[in-house]
């Protein structure tokens, strides 16, 4: 038998990480939203304007027009928002946004957040680890007028810790956990950590490959592993080695998780040049 050692399995994929990491509490830092208040609005233009390769346009037309957009990306988040409105409003959500508490999980630019405040929300707090992201959320957030329309927080907070739920600052009535669950080193502790965040409802949105059916083993759901990277801060990048269930396997962890139920979001039976629609993105509403 050959020995397979680390640097010939993994090679570059590995972040050496010490279990503290995972279970020794980190509270989130609460990043100040009102650090560009008094910045005026062609300055936080220009400010943004100098960040490149944008994963979504978020209304700013110069930024829809360039060319180092992330296309792709943009049109995925646009399929996901379009299904997470038809789900919150299929099941008589949308209405109650105004009074909902609600919390964005790696959030981003903030494509999600500044979206439910469109759709009528008033309190959305936001959670983001990398710093470029929370840069760019701080300058959409003030650049386009949502430090005035809604009150929420922006935390800086690792989302791998053991018990992530418990350093929140609160539950929530709504929780999005949005292209985050397949990133996730454990994703069904992970999916506890949301169901204790959660008072209602939970939205969850994740890469779900499809697999042959595994007639050989008991069970419908398929988790494979991926080998991937995130750059937390200039210099400092996290390999991942990250558990990516399939859609049956998400429904399942979720259910194990506690919640009662799954309402699977797939899109209208026209559109079916989707990711969605093929099953390799799915978005599920959860109840508690």
């Amino acid at each position: 038998m050959s020995m397979i050692t680390r640097d010939d399995r993994l090679g570059e994929h590995f972040s050496p990480r010490p279990l503290s990491e995972f279970v020794e509490p980190s509270r989130p830092t609460e990043i100040d939203l009102t650090a560009h208040a008094n910045t005026p609005k062609e300055d936080l233009h220009a400010a943004i304007l100098k960040h490149r390769k944008w994963r979504h346009h978020h209304g700013v037309a110069e930024l829809e027009e360039r060319s180092d957009t992330y296309a792709a990306y943009v049109r995925r988040v646009d399929e996901m928002l379009a299904l997470i409105h038809m789900g919150l409003e299929r099941n008589g959500l949308i209405e109650t946004l105004p009074n909902a508490s609600m919390c964005d999980l790696a959030a981003s630019e903030g494509f999600v957040t500044t979206r439910l405040i469109d759709w009528g929300a008033t309190m959305v707090d936001a959670y983001e680890l990398s710093e470029n992201g929370v840069e760019r959320f701080a300058l959409l957030w003030n650049y386009l007028g949502y430090a005035e329309k809604a009150k929420g927080r922006l935390f800086s907070l690792d989302l791998e810790q053991v018990a992530f739920a418990n350093q929140l600052p609160q539950t929530y009535d709504i929780v999005f956990s949005l292209g985050i669950i397949y990133h996730m080193e454990n994703p069904l502790l992970f999916a506890r950590n949301l169901y204790a965040a959660t008072n209602e409802v939970c939205v969850i949105e994740s890469d779900t490959p499809t697999f042959a059916s595994p007639n050989r083993f008991r069970g419908n759901g398929v988790v494979y592993i991926n080998k991937d990277q995130m750059t937390v801060s200039a210099g400092h990048i996290r390999k991942l080695m990250e558990f990516r269930p399939d859609r049956e396997a998400l429904i399942d962890i979720m259910l194990t998780a506690g919640f009662s139920s799954v309402d699977v979001l797939d899109p209208p039976e026209h559109d079916k040049d989707s990711y969605f629609s093929r099953g390799e993105k799915s978005v599920l509403l959860c109840r508690k």
